[in-house]
């Protein structure tokens, strides 16, 4: 069984169509079904109910989706960092990086993390440009920047995505809200609630609006105009907001607390990548990629009197 299989059957059953999943993933429909009764025949069992041009998972169907998912995105994450990996030759001295920012729900990236490049490499000198998720990758395509830190995947062809982390959101609510009397809020408990619209709609509010079709729940958005004001009225009316690191929105006080959104798997957290044109490409954004994804995982502070190696 190939890899594709595994991307054909996800996206079938995230887009609900095969003609759907073949636009997305630049292929025929005929691959698509093709590869679905191959998967068939190989299970020996229905994956994909077809009732005319209509089409539904079966209960297999949709448990393997689940399966192949992560499968699938780490092959992604393979493939794109073998590619993207540049050994020597000459590269500018410094990168300009996008980072994004929202105005009052929070960091999106931890900008410390950045803190073990400068160290081990402080010839090259890193130059931050601050927008939305958007912004940054608006920037990007415009050449303004040379690599955006971005939440999910660009689409777009000529760009690598290198994954370096993820984002774990955060759930604020007033002190004493009925889903967050817990360590943590229940992803289930967000359909009971209205939940502020996701500044970052091109990734954030899909992702969450999957996990509710996933679950079979509905949701309650509602948009708040970006002011202190807006969001304390909200929240005091039982609303929920979908926040990242240090919200500024914290400086309420007792008001607010802040709690982690799990979901049955666990912590309920959205990939984070290095994105930048493949023509781009060049030793100093290797090096960044490469110290991103080693330092993902431990935040330990460097020792002052390390040399470097």
């Amino acid at each position: 069984m190939h890899i594709d299989h595994l991307a054909y059957l996800v996206a079938t059953v995230d887009l609900g169509s095969m003609a759907e999943a073949a636009h997305h993933l630049h292929v025929t429909s005929q691959a698509i079904s093709k590869a679905i009764k191959d998967m068939e025949k190989y299970f020996g069992h229905e994956i994909i109910a077809r009732d005319g041009r209509s089409i539904k998972p079966t209960a297999l169907g949709t448990e393997l989706a689940d399966l192949a998912r992560p499968v699938v995105e780490g092959y992604k994450d393979f493939e794109a960092f073998g590619l993207s990996y540049v050994k020597d030759g000459d590269s500018p001295r410094a990168i300009r990086l996008g980072i994004p920012v929202t105005a009052l729900r929070g960091a999106l990236f931890d900008e410390s993390r950045l803190d073990l490049f400068r160290f081990e490499f402080p010839e090259i000198s890193l130059e931050l440009f601050h927008s939305s998720a958007d912004g940054c990758l608006r920037a990007l395509e415009q050449g303004l920047i040379d690599a955006a830190v971005s939440i999910g995947r660009c689409n777009q062809d000529d760009f690598f995505n290198v994954r370096i982390g993820s984002l774990q959101l955060k759930v604020l609510a007033r002190t004493g809200h009925p889903a967050a009397v817990g360590e943590a809020v229940d992803f289930n408990d967000l359909a009971r609630f209205p939940i502020a619209l996701p500044e970052d709609l091109r990734f954030v509010f899909p992702k969450i609006d999957q996990q509710f079709t996933q679950t079979g729940q509905s949701n309650r958005f509602e948009a708040l105009t970006p002011t202190l004001e807006a969001h304390k009225a909200f929240l005091a009316k039982d609303g929920l907001i979908l926040a990242g690191q240090k919200s500024p929105l914290l400086e309420l006080g007792d008001f607010l607390c802040e709690k982690p959104l799990t979901v049955e798997e666990g912590i309920f957290a959205l990939p984070l990548y290095l994105t930048y044109p493949q023509n781009k490409n060049h030793l100093s954004l290797s090096r960044l990629q490469s110290t991103l994804i080693r330092g993902r995982g431990s935040q330990e502070p460097l020792p002052a009197n390390r040399s470097r190696p």
